[in-house]
């Protein structure tokens, strides 16, 4: 209303009282014959009231004063721009509720944060606003604060939305309102400086190298921020807040198919097929989208009347939706069932995944598993599989396959899977997969055991080498039936024995898998040579004077062909007694 009545003062102030009372009596009739929607009329134009702003380098938390009273009822939006990764909350000193209206956002690789809050239907008087931080500031942390008047004081936030990026040109990305008279807020913030506002906005702040501004949308729509900056990581948020006394529109638009057909279903030989229709809103139909549960989806040309072409079909039944938007969020569909029935020529593709992707494969198992995908202009209905050295069958699952279980034979395997459709049409892909055997056979017995060099605690064996298909590990030694030891040697000495004791050897052979041949056999028995206790010195003559003993009155004999000497300790006496009876 405000524009027109100023139209009308202006006119009624130039030509005069009869002028100006002919043309208000006129465009009141106007008015009330057009039905002015209720959403135009009754919306109040937010207005700027006052900002401020400032920045600290350290400490945990940045308070900001307003230059004049705050009036009641108003809006404060508080922008708040932050260095670390930490939550940021609001509050002021008349205990307003502070509540986020989008953020934290931030560029990937960027430390630096951003956030908008908003007060609604402020205390009046003096006020400073605070910004309390996670953890401390380390570089800054600034906090920037609007007063708007007319802001809807029950749910202010039409809706938001926010861009980040590094070119010089800051975009919010598009941002879809429902409601008259929205103030489009925008904070935006640059790893260097934003050096100018938005087309259509005014700045309101560029302290500290960034920049809030705000707009009026007038009408319901879809809106973006902008601004330029310098630097190489920027973050621009975008919010519409509802002007008081704003009603929401919800009544949803109508939308129709007329072409090809105005009936609910449709058959084709075509693999696409063009759509066309008309919509209508009470307010203003904002676009029109399709979709196929099939697959695909866009928008469509046009929106009272619209059409799309190009619809890509699926051999079958295709459910297709259309769907009317106004700027509110209403929305209405129509829906088309459309059955094409394709002639196919175009054979399905085929690609093995797993266990490899590439041509060739090798394994030590006697058996393995494939999975791959398959797909085809129409539908894979079967997947199948096959071994030049034996075996063929069904894999399970068709655009997504496995098949369990194939069997190998030694050597090289070439397995070819085919995917087919329901025309006949069909693609292969193969895996040469060479299989080896694990290795199960054991090594030779060991053989010609000997013992070659017995004493009374020792025995040294020796034998003959195995032989295996991959080769001999080693040995293991047996005494009486229970291993004692391993070597990779043809010989042992085995240590510790017992004189005149009789033990049993075997040995066994075993490769690098684990293979192990049998005991050599018969056992090789061996007996330690006996074991003779030494004299303990020095010598003496026995009791009955007839014999030369130890000290243990162990009798000491001497034997061999060669002259023997001794040195004993006898008394004169002694000696003529022992030698008196050998004269």
């Amino acid at each position: 209303m405000n524009a027109h009545s100023s139209f009308w003062i202006t006119r009624f102030n130039v030509k005069g009282a009869l002028t100006g009372y002919l043309l208000f009596a006129l465009s009141i009739a106007v008015l009330i014959s057009l039905g002015l929607p209720k959403e135009v009329s009754a919306a109040t134009v937010p207005t700027f009231v006052q900002k401020k702003e400032l920045l600290i380098s350290s400490g945990r938390s940045v308070s900001v004063s307003f230059g004049e009273p705050n009036t009641a009822g108003n809006f404060i939006v508080a922008y708040v721009v932050w260095d670390n990764s930490e939550s940021v909350s609001v509050s002021d000193s008349n205990g307003n509720a502070y509540s986020s209206a989008i953020g934290p956002t931030k560029f990937s690789g960027d430390r630096t944060n951003a956030q908008i809050f908003y007060a609604k239907n402020i205390a009046g008087g003096a006020n400073t606003v605070t910004a309390t931080f996670g953890t401390a500031i380390t570089a800054w942390g600034i906090l920037y604060i609007h007063e708007y008047s007319g802001i809807d004081s029950n749910s202010p936030v039409d809706t938001a939305i926010a861009g980040t990026g590094s070119s010089f040109w800051m975009n919010s990305g598009s941002l879809p309102t429902s409601s008259t008279n929205d103030l489009l807020f925008a904070g935006g913030e640059s790893n260097r400086t934003v050096n100018r506002v938005g087309i259509g906005y005014t700045a309101r702040s560029t302290g500290y190298g960034n920049i809030t501004e705000d707009r009026i949308a007038s009408t319901a729509g879809s809106y973006n921020a902008t601004a330029f900056q310098s630097g190489s990581a920027w973050v621009i948020q975008l919010v519409a807040f509802k002007a008081a006394g704003t009603q929401t529109d919800t009544t949803s638009p109508s939308i129709t198919i007329i072409f090809p057909t105005s009936n609910p279903t449709y058959s084709t030989a075509s693999g696409s097929i063009n759509l066309s229709g008309t919509a209508s809103d009470n307010v203003a139909v904002t676009q029109v989208t399709w979709a196929n549960d099939r697959g695909g989806s866009g928008t469509a040309t046009g929106t009272s009347s619209w059409s799309i072409s190009g619809i890509a079909l699926q051999s079958g039944s295709n459910m297709l939706t259309v769907t009317a938007h106004d700027a509110a969020g209403n929305t209405d569909v129509d829906t088309l069932n459309v059955t094409y029935t394709p002639h196919d020529t175009t054979p399905p593709s085929i690609t093995i995944l797993s266990p490899t992707s590439n041509p060739t494969y090798s394994t030590a198992s006697g058996s393995i598993n494939l999975s791959g995908t398959a797909s085809d202009n129409v539908a894979v209905t079967q997947v199948t599989w096959a071994n030049d050295r034996g075996g063929s069958g069904t894999a399970t699952g068709t655009s997504s396959w496995s098949i369990s279980g194939i069997a190998l034979q030694s050597g090289s395997n070439m397995l070819t899977v085919t995917a087919h459709d329901a025309a006949g049409n069909t693609d292969v892909d193969t895996l040469n997969v060479t299989y080896t055997p694990p290795d199960t056979t054991p090594p030779s017995v060991p053989s010609n055991l000997q013992a070659t060099q017995i004493t009374t605690s020792t025995v040294t064996l020796t034998w003959n080498a195995s032989t295996d298909d991959t080769g001999v590990a080693g040995y293991r030694i047996f005494r009486n039936s229970s291993q004692i030891a391993t070597t990779t040697q043809t010989s042992f000495v085995d240590t510790g024995l017992t004189p005149s004791t009789t033990y049993a050897y075997a040995i066994s052979a075993f490769d690098s898998v684990g293979n192990v041949s049998a005991l050599s056999n018969p056992p090789l028995s061996v007996t330690t040579v006996h074991g003779q206790s030494l004299p303990t010195y020095p010598l003496k003559v026995s009791a009955n004077g007839r014999y030369l003993v130890d000290q243990n009155d162990v009798p000491f004999l001497i034997t061999g062909d060669s002259p023997q000497g001794l040195i004993i300790h006898l008394s004169l006496s002694e000696v003529d007694d022992f030698f008196a009876d050998r004269a």
